[in-house]
């Protein structure tokens, strides 16, 4: 079995028992951390629910106070009875949500873990809680009694619900603060695995990959090689001669982002050629073929050296040009008055073209720009369909 050395002489044995224990330690570490980020999340979800019904209780209060001051001035049978109707509900929904802070509630998504201080807190308004209940009730019964005179009660309210705002926006800071509190230990602690995690991951390093690292390299550079040769093959379109669609998108990916960091022009030109399905038709699929090769060597002859093209798929082909639109439409000037002149009585030569430019503003992908260009060269396309029909 062949050895690997460092400094030291390590079997293979050593260094995978040292890896599996280094690994058992590291997962054991991420699914520890994993549980904490959870926990995390749950008590951040809860205390985020509990402070936004706490929030809604400041709310709730001041609708009450608000429906029972309609209900006070309207006289209006139909406004009566909906400020009554908005009364009892909210007021419904208020006792919901004091009950669920206080006690828990599975169907608000709530735990029953208010700390000593919250407790305090809503121990202090509690009798102002339960006086503007008290009060509020008997206005919904004096409605239904047809009582009007709601001036004492609505007076009691008034008192006891500034009390109230006052005691909620207390519980409200004091659930925020608690919830910090608590992020902030379990923040510390997935600190602590961090630290103990990178310290496995280093020793790991050192005492497993560095004794391993020369016949990695010597692996990877002869992958490196095998892989640079197999590119090459595989860059180029058997057909045309030209770059394939694989290797023509990663071309195109590169210098789309090489004119966004430098600012500078990139336009591409779409070309699809013209009449090919009735060269196959009349003709034959291998007139149809050497149509596309004569396409293609046409264009890969009038490229200049800083000018790139590649076969899209079928009878399409993309120009990269480091350029605005105008340059690229003088280089397919170029390339269709050399394809033109490849017409005779049996076959004209044509092509359709679109254009699209990435500017220093736009934000697009280079599929973005190929789609606009695949729409422009259509509606040339259809442009020349129309003029003939005329």
């Amino acid at each position: 079995m062949k050895v690997l050395k460092s400094n030291y002489t390590f079997t293979p044995s050593i260094l995978r028992k040292r890896y599996a224990t280094a690994l058992g330690l590291i997962a054991i570490l991420i699914i520890v951390s994993q549980i904490l980020i959870q926990v995390a999340l749950d008590k951040n979800s809860d205390s985020s629910r509990i402070i936004n019904i706490a929030g809604r209780q400041r709310m709730l209060s001041q609708k009450i106070t608000k429906s029972a001051l309609a209900l006070s001035y309207k006289t209006n049978d139909f406004f009566r009875t909906k400020y009554i109707l908005e009364l009892t509900d909210t007021l419904k929904l208020w006792e919901i949500s004091d009950k669920a802070l206080k006690e828990g509630s599975t169907v608000l998504g709530i735990t029953a873990n208010n700390s000593p201080e919250i407790i305090k807190m809503f121990a202090d308004i509690n009798n102002s809680y339960n006086i503007i209940i008290e009060n509020t009730n008997l206005i919904i019964k004096s409605y239904y009694t047809k009582d009007t005179n709601i001036n004492e009660l609505l007076a009691n309210i008034l008192e006891h619900e500034s009390i109230f705002l006052q005691g909620m926006n207390k519980i409200v800071f004091q659930y925020d603060f608690e919830a910090t509190n608590k992020l902030k230990k379990i923040k510390k602690l997935e600190i602590i695995i961090l630290i103990i995690t990178f310290s496995l991951l280093f020793f790991e390093a050192l005492f497993i990959f560095v004794p391993a690292e020369k016949e990695l390299i010597k692996t990877f550079h002869e992958i490196e090689k095998n892989e640079n040769y197999l590119e090459n093959l595989a860059s180029f379109d058997a057909m045309t001669g030209l770059y394939n669609k694989r290797a023509g998108l990663l071309l195109l990916r590169n210098e789309f982002e090489k004119s966004k960091r430098t600012k500078t022009p990139l336009t591409i030109s779409f070309i699809d050629t013209d009449g090919l399905k009735k060269i196959n038709d009349k003709m034959g699929h291998r007139a149809g073929d050497d149509y596309i090769k004569s396409i293609a060597k046409s264009i890969k002859e009038n490229l200049r050296q800083s000018e790139v093209g590649f076969r899209y798929g079928g009878d399409e082909f993309i120009l990269i040009i480091n350029a605005n639109i105008s340059t690229a439409k003088l280089v397919i000037e170029r390339i269709s008055i050399n394809i033109a002149s490849m017409n005779n009585s049996k076959i004209k030569y044509s092509i359709s073209v679109g254009y699209a430019q990435l500017t220093n503003h736009n934000v697009l992908t280079p599929e973005d720009l190929i789609k606009i260009a695949d729409a422009d060269m259509y509606e040339n396309k259809k442009a020349k369909k129309n003029s003939l029909d005329v």
